[in-house]
């Protein structure tokens, strides 16, 4: 008989089992699966906690109580282990005995959308896709809000040739609708960015672990993807695949780099061809899978009170009551000031 798990994800873009499920990598079969708001036995949460008021407040029903609750990092904010019992995160170096895992960033992205290998294998196929590609570089971004250096690349790239800004942000192409073509957004920009040689892939933060879309889709669009962002890319991916710009000294060199492969079609055929990640970094990352699923089973296979691993106790709690309470405090600090600011002036 499988064990029922009563479980609820807090999310903005999930909100039945079947996207959780999917979400997290999950089998349906495993386990007898109950979705359920009121007073779940597993609360599954991301960063959206922080971010979002009406997200925050359903959180704070439920914290104190003795739900399991789990962090399931969807952006580079590091897990706060006095309100979560566990975390899935992005850093590969943050350990806390069985509390903490990581979830490899092909996993992390849905295989249903990635493919996990080049398809490219010939020197013939590269050349096809080179004669086909007539544009130069995209950058395809809606935050105005990311690191700098997101910015920083498209201008200095823009020096050297003209980049295409598709997204919000920068945008300097009036008429998309022929790029995009039967583009599915679902799929992360792989469409749009077919039409391209390279693609600035740009996270918006730098962060251990921290891989995104962004060098995914470039990679399978089939472009050379410009990337800066996680420290640790090179553990996880070809580096031969991408220019990596965490490695040179200041942007010129970046722009040189990017001229000598646009100015050698070999060159960029040859990167086009490269595996995504080494016969090594597959095996690593099949080996954080299976210790992605052992780390949920572990939750799942204990009994409620043992599966807890919040710190009890005077601080721990007091620490949980400044978090639910702090959103009205900060209301109530603004309206004494305020109040204060009146009386002196009057």
């Amino acid at each position: 008989m499988k064990k029922k798990i009563r479980m609820y994800f807090i999310h903005k873009n999930i909100h039945s089992l079947d996207a959780a499920l999917e979400y997290m990598n999950l089998d349906r079969n495993e386990y007898e699966y109950v979705w359920t708001e009121e007073n779940p036995d597993y609360l599954f949460v991301s960063e959206h906690i922080y971010l979002k008021r009406k997200i925050k407040r359903q959180f704070e029903k439920l914290v104190g109580k003795n739900t399991i609750i789990i962090y399931y990092a969807g952006e580079c904010i590091a897990p706060d282990l006095n309100l979560f019992d566990y975390a899935v995160v992005f850093d590969r170096n943050l350990r806390d005995g069985d509390r903490i895992t990581r979830l490899p960033a092909m996993y992390f992205h849905k295989a249903s959308v990635f493919e996990k290998e080049n398809p490219v294998k010939t020197i013939d196929e590269a050349q096809k896709l080179y004669d086909e590609k007539k544009e130069f570089c995209n950058f395809l971004y809606s935050n105005s809000k990311a690191h700098p250096m997101r910015d920083q690349l498209f201008y200095a790239l823009s020096k050297y040739k003209w980049v295409d800004s598709l997204g919000g942000h920068l945008r300097n192409v009036t008429d998309i609708a022929s790029k995009l073509g039967t583009y599915d957004w679902a799929a992360g920009g792989i469409g749009i960015k077919s039409h391209y040689r390279f693609s600035i892939a740009s996270e918006n933060a730098k962060y251990e672990g921290y891989v995104t879309e962004k060098l995914l889709t470039s990679l399978q669009a089939h472009t050379v993807p410009i990337y800066w962002g996680d420290p640790g890319v090179k553990e996880e991916f070809n580096e031969k695949a991408f220019i990596y710009v965490n490695d040179c000294a200041n942007l010129e060199e970046v722009i040189k780099k990017v001229q000598y492969v646009e100015e050698n079609r070999d060159i960029w055929c040859k990167m086009i061809m490269e595996p995504w990640q080494t016969d090594e970094q597959i095996k690593k990352q099949e080996k954080q899978m299976d210790e992605y699923h052992a780390f949920i089973e572990n939750i799942f296979d204990q009994n409620i009170e043992d599966a807890s691993r919040k710190p009890q106790g005077t601080y721990p709690e007091e620490y949980r009551k400044w978090y639910k309470q702090g959103f009205f405090m900060g209301i109530k600090e603004f309206i004494y000031r305020v109040g204060r600011k009146m009386q002196k002036h009057s």
